[in-house]
């Protein structure tokens, strides 16, 4: 999403994500909340932005930002409340938050691929690959 609109966006869209997602990690690691949907919750935030991506949806960069950060907390949640009772809770945190990094690396590097391509369409077929994930993760959860 952020590779799309470009500019400051591109890193202050993964930026609100990734810091979301800490405070939603915090959240499911001391149970403070309701747990029993948030994998569907996941599973719709997967389909709605692969759906935005897939269609080139336009939005200001705080209104993107915002939404990122909604959907965020409920991914941070989810890998909080999932972290086994055994486990350090930074190391724990760590690994997701290094690990979604790498994921937004990745993802913002093919979206900058395909823009220096001009090849917009190669970003809406990915946008389409993540919808129909979602579309799967909400159809087995």
């Amino acid at each position: 999403m952020g590779a799309q609109q470009g500019g400051k966006a591109i890193w202050q869209v993964p930026l609100a994500f990734l810091s979301a997602m800490i405070l939603g990690g915090m959240f499911g690691m001391t149970g403070l909340g309701e747990y029993s949907m948030m994998d569907q919750a996941v599973a719709v935030t997967v389909l709605v932005l692969g759906l935005m991506v897939a269609t080139t949806a336009r939005m200001s960069v705080p209104a993107g930002m915002l939404l990122v950060s909604i959907f965020a907390l409920f991914h941070g949640y989810a890998h909080g409340a999932e972290m086994p009772a055994a486990s350090s809770s930074l190391l724990y945190a760590a690994g997701f938050v290094f690990a979604t990094t790498i994921l937004q690396v990745m993802g913002i590097s093919l979206g900058l691929f395909a823009r220096n391509r001009n090849s917009l369409n190669l970003i809406r077929y990915g946008g389409w690959v993540i919808a129909v994930s979602g579309i799967y993760l909400v159809a087995t959860t």
